[in-house]
């Protein structure tokens, strides 16, 4: 059995590309090997099509997702270094 994700809820976010968005979710996560785990995922769509092979998951455990957030709003906070 390969891993499968249920999401619960989420959010679309538009890409910029016509018809690209960034799809922000949470959901359940089921694996062969592990215990299904509450994450956050993130999923490029293309036109309706899942991009890539699973996306970013980031677990719902020890603020995770906030610490990756807030370490992305560090990096668009800062000069661009071009």
């Amino acid at each position: 059995m390969s891993p499968s994700y249920a999401p619960i809820q989420h959010e679309d976010i538009p890409a910029g590309a016509s018809g690209v968005i960034y799809r922000i979710s949470y959901g359940v996560q089921y694996g062969e090997l592990v215990d299904p785990q509450f994450v956050y995922k993130v999923q490029l769509i293309d036109h309706g099509q899942v991009e890539g092979e699973a996306g970013l998951c980031l677990p719902d455990q020890r603020d995770v997702a906030v610490r990756v957030a807030q370490a992305i709003s560090r990096f668009i906070a800062r000069p661009h270094p071009l």
